[in-house]
């Protein structure tokens, strides 16, 4: 298992045993670019829900001092095959 995949899996499992969404937000936070009201827009959700559900998501990765950007960035790495179009 890829590291891409590792933390793919603990955001499925979170979501799985409590019933939240952080796997599908952060998958659109990276096709989005970081781009949280974008994210928003595209879940149908208010920017803060996406803002809150990212902060919960740096929480389950042990991230929650991590800044925005960087968080944006590992997002971008995790979901690549899910958002780059030249990724097969």
């Amino acid at each position: 298992m890829t590291r891409s995949e590792h933390i793919r899996a603990l955001l499925e499992e979170y979501d799985d045993a409590h019933g939240t969404e952080l796997a599908v937000t952060c998958a659109s936070v990276a096709r989005a670019y970081g781009d949280v009201r974008l994210a928003a827009e595209a879940l149908h959700q208010h920017p803060n829900t996406v803002r809150y559900r990212l902060r919960k998501a740096k929480a389950v990765l042990g991230m929650a001092e991590s800044p925005d950007r960087e968080f944006a960035f590992l997002l971008g790495l995790v979901y690549l095959d899910h958002t780059n179009p030249l990724v097969d």
